[in-house]
């Protein structure tokens, strides 16, 4: 101890060092308990950090099975998409193969028409 701290206890009558001590274990118990209260809170943020990496991971692998399927989705779409094409120029292609035949019967028709008209 510092010489004043001895010398300011010397002086000190027997009640108030008394006071002075109970002062202090006061002090101290109160420190005591907000450092049990601390220590306290600290476990509750270290159990919801814990929690909230948890969670975190699972939301991470969420996250990534819903892009794989996306992804799956949009290549079948985009296969689907390419396989409706592919059937609508047929179906175009063979609308105007028949469109062709059909001018061309009608020609043949006409021919044949003007030719009895023109025979007669």
């Amino acid at each position: 101890m510092s010489q004043r701290v001895v010398s300011t206890l010397e002086n000190m009558n027997v009640e108030e060092l008394r006071d002075l001590l109970r002062d202090t274990l006061k002090k101290e118990e109160a420190m005591r308990i907000k450092l049990s209260s601390q220590d306290a809170k600290i476990k509750a943020l270290e159990q919801e950090l814990k929690k909230s990496k948890e969670v975190r991971g699972y939301a991470l692998k969420e996250s990534e099975k819903i892009l794989d399927d996306a992804k799956r989705n949009a290549d079948r779409i985009v296969n689907e998409s390419l396989i409706r094409a592919e059937k609508v120029e047929m179906e175009s292609f063979l609308l105007r193969k028949n469109i062709d035949i059909l001018k061309d019967k009608l020609k043949k028709a006409i021919d044949e028409k003007i030719l009895d008209v023109e025979s007669k």
